[in-house]
């Protein structure tokens, strides 16, 4: 790494550069080494709280906790991404052409909140589940005859976003074979819940044979408000079954 990184000299990153009004960002920067320099000398990343919006060209200047070079280091964003109340008070700030300053104490009670946030968004399957976009799971698709299955699920969080009639799972029993792309088309035994940001345990039966629920599995169905998301298991204990969906 001390050989092999990949130079940074935009000398508007300094803390001493002149206050910054076109906002820059590292959202390019990718998970690989770098060196600061601002073409004569080599620099280092800030070790303290840069408590103030447009230093380092930026509206969330980052710092390291601690010192170089050893130990595991951390960087701070003063940000307001996932704080709707700091974002508030910003733009007031930002209205009366002040600029917005906090102490280093702030910083730190700012990143608790943002981790926070941060955590509860990618523990939430609201904000973090696998989309299934194949329209050909729809009840309204035509019939397939090249059967899938859904054996590939691994009991995460899902989303159905295959169009206006593959959005949800359906919940009446499909007695086709072919429909959804399935020899063993699954259907919800049950209603979604309309209780917002619940999960609730569910059961999906898979018609086979004359039977509406030949066989079936749990499963827990979540109202995101606007859509729903599923925790879904595998199906290859059964030959080509499917979870199928219908319009929302």
């Amino acid at each position: 790494s001390c050989l092999s990184y990949q130079m940074l000299n935009d000398t508007s990153r300094s803390n001493v550069a002149t206050w910054q009004f076109i906002l820059k960002s590292d959202d390019k920067l990718q998970n690989r080494w770098y060196r600061f320099s601002d073409s004569n000398n080599s620099l280092t990343i800030q070790t303290s709280c840069i408590n103030q919006y447009g230093k380092c060209g930026t509206l969330s200047p980052g710092w390291m906790k601690g010192s170089h070079p050893t130990g595991i280091q951390y960087v701070y964003f003063f940000d307001s991404f996932y704080n709707l109340q700091f974002t508030n008070k910003i733009n007031n700030l930002q209205s009366k052409g002040d600029i917005a300053q906090e102490n280093q104490n702030n910083c730190v009670n700012i990143l608790i909140k943002l981790m926070t946030s941060f955590i509860l968004r990618v523990t939430d399957p609201c904000h973090s589940y696998q989309s299934l976009s194949d329209a050909t799971r729809s009840t309204s698709a035509p019939v397939q005859i090249a059967f899938k299955s859904d054996k590939g699920r691994t009991n995460s969080w899902y989303r159905f976003d295959g169009g206006n009639y593959s959005q949800m799972i359906s919940t009446t029993c499909i007695q086709t074979y072919g429909r959804c792309g399935a020899l063993l088309p699954g259907w919800m035994s049950s209603k979604h819940s309309t209780a917002v940001n619940q999960v609730a345990d569910k059961t999906v039966c898979f018609y086979y044979n004359g039977d509406c629920c030949y066989y079936k599995v749990p499963i827990q169905v979540k109202n995101c408000e606007k859509y729903f998301v599923y925790r879904l298991p595998s199906t290859s204990h059964l030959f080509q079954a499917r979870y199928c969906t219908s319009k929302l």
